[in-house]
């Protein structure tokens, strides 16, 4: 949690006290005793350069799905897949 708090001295967004209360609440809201999602919650907030916490973008645990393709580029993976099999 000091690191986020850090983060946001470093972006120039410095948390007041009654702010940390706040987050440390919504930490626990978004967390309910698990330490390991909440370090997932700031580190995900501090990367994407958010000024307050939210619930994971991709579920706990999961890997990220890549971005949206664009048609060119799944053709081009259909394509390559196609040839893989040959």
């Amino acid at each position: 949690f000091k690191d986020f708090i850090k983060f946001r001295k470093d972006i120039k967004k410095p948390a007041t006290e009654r702010a940390i209360e706040l987050l440390k609440s919504k930490l626990e809201q978004l967390a309910p005793g698990n330490d390991n999602l909440k370090i997932a919650i700031i580190n995900q907030s501090i990367v994407k350069g958010w000024q307050d916490l939210f619930e994971l973008k991709t579920p706990f645990g999961a890997q990220p799905t890549p971005q949206s393709q664009s048609p060119e580029d799944i053709r081009k993976q259909k394509e390559q897949a196609f040839f893989n099999r040959l």
